[in-house]
């Protein structure tokens, strides 16, 4: 083959200039990249890196030499995931404790004592007082005023029979047990303007408490019981015999106690601590027995009697016939 004059050194420079680039290429597929930015949550799929074919257009008359072709290698894309921001995990709440509920009780049985005592109004400066009692209550009138006055069951224009003390002078008294609930009015005789009022009522009734019956179950004992070995030894103790001498008092217009229980042979001492006279008679009111009586007992006197025989006694005073008692003697 014939070489066109010049085709030498046109060769020569294209595969000159085909190394340079070469070079460039080379230079630049080592040097570092940018650092890539921290990708995001949603990190995009890496960029395919371009392959740059570079073609040399170099014309010759017989040959072409080949172009260098250079593939840039995909470069690897760091991707910086976010930390995962810290979940708040919330504390669990306590658990509510419920409240101890108290439980109700019935209520305690209350005794319903059976009414007793007395109340006291003064006759004075020409009055009559009110007063409420319950039944079963004795009212005792004692006239402090100079002149006699009568407490009498009623009114002026009508007169009752539930209670009349007849005449009263300074000093003496005059009281009446009431039964029964109402109300009684009374007024004095010898001073009709004065008039007074009782009202009896029942009472309040205690609450009745409510029996709660146990649940529990009986737990029964697994003890054996040991037969007792020791022999009974009878009581060699002797009855001692009740005081001979027994006193009583006379007080608010009430023999106390209104019951008593002596042995035959003993002395029963009554004394008065009221503030007006009264007697010891036995018998059933008004009646008098004749076993036994006291003279009129002015205030602070006594009066003594020997029961000898076994037997119920009843006695009461013969001024004021609604007091009253008993003596039971026994063998």
């Amino acid at each position: 083959m014939k070489f066109i004059p010049g085709m030498r050194s046109v060769s020569s420079f294209a595969a000159l200039l085909a190394g340079a680039l070469v070079a460039i290429m080379v230079a630049a597929a080592c040097s570092p990249g940018p650092a890539p930015a921290p990708a995001a949550t949603n990190a995009p799929a890496a960029q395919p890196v371009a392959t740059v074919t570079s073609t040399p257009s170099v014309t010759a008359a017989t040959q072409q030499p080949a172009a260098a072709t250079v593939n840039y290698a995909p470069q690897a894309t760091v991707t910086t995931a976010p930390a995962p921001a810290p979940t708040s995990t919330a504390a669990p709440s306590p658990t509510p404790v419920p409240a101890p509920t108290a439980t109700a009780r019935p209520p305690t049985a209350v005794p319903t004592a059976t009414p007793t005592g007395s109340q006291s109004l003064t006759i004075s400066n020409l009055t009559h007082s009110n007063a409420s009692v319950a039944v079963g209550i004795r009212v005792v009138w004692i006239n402090r005023d100079a002149a006699a006055h009568t407490v009498t069951h009623g009114t002026p224009d009508k007169p009752g029979s539930e209670f009349n003390s007849n005449s009263l002078s300074t000093g003496d008294g005059f009281s009446h047990v009431f039964g029964t609930v109402g109300t009684f009015d009374y007024f004095c005789e010898f001073h009709p303007t004065m008039a007074g009022r009782i009202v009896v009522g029942g009472g309040a009734s205690a609450p009745t408490a409510t029996l709660v019956p146990s649940t529990a179950t009986p737990v029964p004992s697994t003890a054996t019981p040991v037969p007792s070995t020791a022999t009974p030894v009878p009581p060699t103790a002797t009855p001692v015999p009740a005081s001979p001498n027994v006193t009583a008092n006379i007080i608010y217009f009430s023999f106390q106690p209104p019951n008593l229980t002596v042995s035959a042979g003993a002395t029963v001492t009554w004394t008065n601590q009221d503030g007006t006279s009264h007697t010891v008679t036995h018998g059933t009111s008004p009646n008098a027995g004749g076993a036994f009586g006291s003279a009129p007992l002015s205030p602070g006197a006594s009066f003594p009697f020997k029961f000898s025989a076994s037997g119920a006694f009843q006695y009461f005073c013969a001024i004021h016939t609604d007091m009253l008692g008993t003596v039971t003697v026994t063998p």
